[in-house]
């Protein structure tokens, strides 16, 4: 997932850039299941413990041009 927002051209004037968007996302950031607490089904395994999970990550940025 991804979210994201262009400046207006007004503001970037300021700064000398011709266009510039800010950013922040992520990857398995929830998980939806029925499951007992005690299992992850993202976990090979079973999800026991046997191995490690897929990791929450987040990023933010800003891309620009002048």
């Amino acid at each position: 997932m991804e979210l994201g927002a262009t400046l207006p051209r007004k503001f970037l004037s300021k700064y000398a850039m011709k266009n510039a968007r800010v950013y922040i996302g992520g990857f398995n950031l929830f998980a939806f299941d029925k499951l007992n607490l005690d299992i992850d089904p993202e976990i090979p395994g079973a999800g026991r413990g046997s191995a490690y999970p897929y990791v929450k990550t987040m990023y933010a940025g800003l891309r620009a041009s002048f």
